[in-house]
């Protein structure tokens, strides 16, 4: 009796340690969800990047559409939680449509995976009636590579401290000591199919068929990393962000392996589904003026990423919204879907 008190006592006092530790770590804007892990308060501002009445970068969204308003929404992980990024898609599709209100926003948010974007879609944002999505993903979805138990809502690295029907001590003794340790898989570059590819897939095309069917036209996005560079500098910023990097997307070669390979299926579902496929990869310069590591973007660097999106989605417009005449750059576009 006196083991089993002595033994519940120090569970106790994990338990707390445990909960107050991630407290700590815990944005006070992120809403714990049990459909899609997390979002944010709108009207908050989470590392100082200002959100909307959403909870999303980007323009205000009013209940009621307006009558001479287009709405582009942007989907993807945290590559598109950027201002600059969401500026540029909307400065360039307002360039375009001069007579329309344009509403851009981005609910791209980081660690996001195609689940969790397809999920928050059909839940959550499908209400907001896009005229156009773009999606921009494809790093995230390796952890289901890195991870191979993890199940396709990732609950990899994000903690409710709130929790009332769970133990926070144990998910993260069982992250930390036992994922990691022992079922991480963070080289596998060598494999000749992922798992990652047939999740991706399936999400991505099921997000398409949810946004075509609400009437919105859809724009995918080629995955830009910056690896292989010439640049010193970003060569050196890959090194030290390696280990990091392991215990989500894999080794920095698993981690460019397998962006490649969900290129290549981004590539071929917008062949089959007719859907604009901007090539951003070799569009946007591998170096430290537009990378600031394997995959974020420097200002520079989203303003490209966005001008291009933008422009596809202007092009994928006309027919649906008499749009002014803009001349597109039909070789960041490839319809075909060949990357």
């Amino acid at each position: 009796m006196l083991l089993e008190g002595t033994l519940l006592g120090l569970f106790f006092l994990l338990e707390l340690g445990a909960r107050l530790l991630i407290y700590s770590r815990t944005p006070t804007q992120m809403i714990f969800r049990d459909d899609i892990i997390y979002s944010y308060q709108p009207n908050s501002a989470p590392g100082g990047v200002v959100l909307n009445n959403v909870g999303c970068i980007g323009d205000y969204v009013a209940a009621e559409r307006g009558e001479n308003e287009v709405r582009v929404l942007m989907l993807g992980g945290s590559t598109s939680f950027s201002k600059a990024y969401v500026d540029a898609v909307d400065s360039e599709i307002s360039g375009g449509m001069p007579s329309r209100k344009v509403t851009s926003f981005s609910c791209g948010r980081p660690r996001y995976t195609s689940y969790i974007n397809r999920v928050n879609y059909e839940n959550n944002l499908a209400a907001y009636e896009p005229d156009a999505v773009i999606i921009y993903l494809g790093i995230n979805d390796n952890i289901y590579n890195a991870f191979p138990r993890v199940a396709e809502l990732p609950q990899i690295g994000f903690f409710n401290w709130r929790a009332a029907n769970s133990s926070v001590f144990y998910q993260v003794l069982k992250y930390y000591l036992i994922d990691k340790i022992f079922f991480s898989n963070p080289q596998f570059y060598d494999q000749p199919a992922l798992r990652s590819s047939d999740i991706l897939a399936r999400n991505t095309e099921q997000l398409i068929e949810e946004a075509r069917s609400g009437g919105a036209v859809v724009v995918l996005g080629q995955f830009a990393v910056s690896s292989p560079t010439e640049d010193a500098e970003l060569a050196l910023r890959h090194e030290q962000d390696a280990k990091v990097m392991e215990h989500f997307w894999g080794s920095l070669r698993s981690t460019v392996y397998g962006v490649h390979q969900h290129n290549r299926v981004l590539a071929e579902i917008s062949s089959k589904m007719d859907i604009p496929f901007v090539r951003l990869d070799s569009l946007i310069p591998k170096d430290s003026a537009h990378y600031v590591d394997i995959c974020h973007f420097t200002p520079l660097g989203a303003e490209m990423q966005g001008r291009a999106l933008g422009r596809a989605v202007l092009a994928a417009l006309r027919g649906k919204i008499e749009l002014s005449n803009v001349p597109i750059k039909r070789e960041e576009t490839n319809s075909s879907g060949a990357p």
